[in-house]
Order: C-alpha cells, then sequence, then structure tokens
C-alpha cells in the first residue's frame, strides 16, 4: 500500500486538470470497498491508473470507457486481469451493460464505484446518470470530476442539482446530504465531487458523525436536515 500511495503522489506532482484530487480518487474509493468499478472518460489515462489500483486492491475489475480509443491508456495490465476498455458512447455502452457483462465476466456485475469525466455537457450527464444510477449497488459510491471548472462550463453541476433536487455552492469546499446521497466537493482543480449512498434505516448519529468529519463548517446545515432521510431511488 505505500508504494501505491508514494506512486498517486508522484503523479500529483505533474500539473494537470485533476492532479491535486488523485489521491482522493483513491482514498474515497477504497471506503467502497469496489469490485466493480466504471469510469467513463479515459483522455490520457491519469484516473485510470488509480482506479486501477483500487481495483487490484480488491481484486475486482476496472472497465474504462471512451467514445476514442484509449488502449494507450493501459495502467499496467498486460493480461487484462483487472482492467478492460470499451470503446463507445457512455449512454450507449450503460444502454447494454448487462449483456457485456455476461459476454466479458459470465453475469451482469453491480457497479460498486462510477468515476464519470466525460463531455461535461448537461444533456449528456443527466442521460449518464439515467442509465447508470440503475446499474449501481445500493452502497455505491460516484464520483464526478469537473464540477467547477474555469471556463465557466455548468453542465455537471447543474445536472448534479437537477438529479439531486437541491442547489450548492461549487465554488466552495462543502459536505451536504441530499436524496438519499452524502455529498463531499472540492472546488480546487477544475472540482470533484463525490456522492455516497446512505441507508435509509443508518442510526442518525452515525451518519450526521460521519459528516461532521469531513467539515466542521457544515456540520449545522447537516444536522438541522437529520430527521430528512429520504430513500435513495
Amino acid at each position: 500500500m505505500p508504494n501505491i500511495l508514494d506512486d498517486i503522489k508522484s503523479r500529483m506532482q505533474l500539473k494537470t486538470d485533476i492532479c491535486e484530487h488523485l489521491l482522493t480518487i483513491f482514498d474515497e474509493g477504497a471506503a467502497a470497498a469496489p469490485r466493480c468499478i466504471v469510469e467513463l472518460g479515459v483522455r490520457d489515462g491519469e484516473s485510470t491508473r488509480v482506479l486501477w489500483e483500487l481495483a487490484k486492491a480488491f481484486n475486482g475489475k476496472l472497465i474504462s470507457v471512451d467514445h476514442v480509443d484509449c488502449h494507450h491508456a493501459n495502467p499496467g495490465d498486460p493480461d487484462m486481469k483487472h482492467w478492460k476498455f470499451v470503446e463507445d458512447d457512455s449512454v450507449r455502452f450503460g444502454q447494454r451493460w448487462g449483456t457485456w457483462c455476461t459476454d466479458n465476466l459470465g453475469s451482469p456485475w453491480p457497479i460498486s464505484l462510477l468515476f464519470v469525466d466525460t463531455c461535461h455537457l448537461y444533456e449528456i450527464t443527466r442521460r449518464e446518470l439515467a442509465v447508470w444510477l440503475p446499474r449501481m449497488e445500493a452502497s455505491a459510491c460516484l464520483m464526478f470530476h469537473d464540477t467547477n471548472q474555469k471556463n465557466g462550463n455548468t453542465g455537471v453541476q447543474e445536472a448534479l442539482e437537477f438529479y439531486l433536487d437541491a442547489k450548492f455552492d461549487w465554488k466552495r469546499p462543502f459536505v451536504d446530504y441530499a436524496h438519499g446521497y452524502i455529498i463531499k466537493h472540492w472546488p480546487n482543480c477544475d472540482g470533484f465531487t463525490v456522492l455516497r449512498t446512505m441507508h435509509p434505516c443508518l442510526p442518525r448519529w452515525e451518519w450526521a458523525e460521519y459528516a461532521r468529519s469531513f467539515d466542521e463548517d457544515s456540520w449545522g446545515k447537516i444536522a438541522d436536515n437529520a430527521a430528512c432521510i429520504k430513500v435513495p431511488r
């Protein structure tokens, strides 16, 4: 494990639009103990490498998806034991997920961790949410990059606010609760947001303490909503 973390820290020195979130991706992802990870959007493979390390650590699979050929982003898995690349549209592949799993993995796999970093357009992100959320495990973790882009594109934020039926200040770090999810947000490096499902029967003190541990400044808002637990849809 120390070698993995050292490798991630060294990659964070490369100044890119996601470099500051690489260790967070590993940390938040490890909490989900993921057996099946789906990465939407590959490009140069920065997130791919971290997600692949998670897949190896939990003896799982990482399925990376992009609309162009990104085999060059192979994180170091020549036998494809823990990594598979699919060249396809993120929405179209989500629609055929069950069939693809049966053909390539033997049976449909529920998704433990979904990482989204595609075109950042509102309508596309909404469609991705609609297609992929029903394929997630009950205790799944969702990650979204570019939730505070310097270029002013707010497509991902607007899609998340539509789904969560809530408004957020994306320029500030926060932790909040909406629509059955704890939401964590980091505004730096074009923004990174994590959604984690909260079981409706989870004791109030347990999820509330979890929220408090992340951002003490947001505790008042979380506590005020402590009685508003909704069943995740």
